[in-house]
């Protein structure tokens, strides 16, 4: 329970342990040093017991107990039945979503490699971004949005999200992942700063991940499709200089082409 939300005179859910049915009770008194609370029973066989507990057995005030309940019904229902992706693909997620699209209030994939966690408003901005159908809120099974206006993702969802705004704003994703990678090269070549390119060296795997999720092969490919046409036309145009009695010019073009 956050602690903001327990205050003096205020009726709050009692549960010691996870697997408790939750009682009402009413908040008497905060200890001078904090971190437990003095409550009246307000129903159970306990009722009229007065007594002092620790802050973590208050799981919310009253009013909220049928969304918190309901919040960790769906979490436990997400947790059972997503997919875990790995550290690399975790990373990818936040470089791309939190990061690289510019929404730094997100919070990503951290310590349950399961699940996407995202804020609200920030969510349905990047998958209207991304190009995405419907809403985000029903992105996949076990998709919630929960009290505090997050919606938490499976993992997989979430990379689908990467992938489909990756490719919906190239750019943005390329010229992050290139920024990351430039500035870790530099800070790296400061003496006693060896590190960054150590860090630089862990993090490849998921900056390569993120970059392909952004068509990067796909552009290296449209250049040298590219650059061979324009390597064509050049030669072509040597051709017709030798043709026009242009000789020394036609050999100078195929000299500069070569690069020397």
């Amino acid at each position: 329970m956050v602690q903001d939300e327990i205050k003096v005179g205020t009726n709050c859910a009692l549960r010691p342990r996870p697997v408790d049915t939750p009682t009402e009770v009413q908040i008497l008194a905060a200890s001078p040093r904090g971190g437990s609370w003095k409550i009246h029973h307000l129903a159970g066989d306990q009722a009229g017991l007065e007594e002092w507990v620790p802050s973590r057995m208050l799981l919310c005030p009253w009013s909220s107990l049928p969304r918190v309940l309901k919040d960790e019904e769906s979490d436990q229902y997400l947790a059972d039945t997503a997919e875990v992706v790995d550290r690399v693909t975790g990373h990818a997620v936040n470089l791309v979503l939190v990061d690289a699209s510019g929404e730094s209030s997100e919070v990503g994939i951290l310590n349950r490699p399961y699940e996407c966690v995202l804020t609200g408003a920030a969510a349905t901005r990047l998958w209207t971004r991304a190009g995405l159908p419907g809403t985000v809120t029903r992105a996949g099974v076990g998709t919630y949005l929960d009290r505090h206006d997050r919606v938490h993702l499976p993992a997989a969802q979430g990379y689908r999200m990467v992938r489909a705004f990756a490719s919906s704003e190239p750019e943005t994703v390329l010229r992050y992942l290139a920024e990351v990678e430039s500035n870790l090269e530099a800070e790296g070549m400061i003496p006693g700063e060896r590190w960054h390119h150590e860090y630089l060296r862990e993090q490849s795997p998921a900056l390569a991940l993120a970059r392909s999720s952004a068509g990067h092969e796909t552009e290296v490919q449209n250049l040298r499709r590219k650059i061979e046409g324009l390597i064509g036309m050049v030669e072509r145009a040597a051709v017709e200089l030798e043709r026009a009695g242009s000789v020394a010019a036609a050999r100078r073009l195929r000299r500069e082409l070569r690069g020397q």
